[in-house]
């Protein structure tokens, strides 16, 4: 038990360090469920994964907490469970994979949908007013002579 409570500590740290540098913070893994806590609506909508990595965090930081400040390294505390989710968790950190960084390429995306969804047709200007006009709204003798004329 002594050894699976060492290894998860040892991965524990591992990621808390991670944290501490990505965020500029000396909370790491807290820092990390606040964060979570802060982006939630979001982030449930976004990550499929979001509700599990967040409890699974709270679970190990309250493992870990209890190892180091509580119950000792000999306590049968520590679960497999909870020393996978932690080296499954740092990985995730280490590829771009974890809940914050998933949430944050989901936002990207959906802006550059949105600003590409607002630059799909061209603009003319008539008068202190912008007309939009689409492509799609081309007749074909417009669509032919657009190409002969631009090119």
């Amino acid at each position: 038990m002594r050894e699976m409570n060492m290894n998860f500590l040892e991965e524990y740290k591992s990621a808390d360090n991670f944290i501490k540098d990505a965020f500029k913070s000396t909370d790491g893994i807290t820092e990390y469920i606040r964060r979570m806590e802060t982006a939630n609506d979001r982030g449930i909508r976004a990550v499929a994964t979001w509700r599990d990595d967040y409890r699974s965090l709270k679970h190990v930081r309250w493992v870990r907490n209890q190892l180091v400040h509580e119950v000792g390294y000999d306590s049968d505390i520590c679960e497999l469970n909870d020393l996978r989710f932690v080296k499954q968790f740092r990985t995730k950190l280490m590829k771009c994979e974890d809940p914050l960084a998933l949430l944050e390429k989901y936002e990207r995306a959906a802006r550059k949908r949105t600003s590409s969804g607002q630059r799909t047709g061209t603009q003319k200007q008539t008068g202190s007013r912008t007309k939009k006009t689409n492509k799609k709204t081309l007749t074909l003798w417009q669509r032919i002579v657009k190409f002969f004329t631009e090119g």
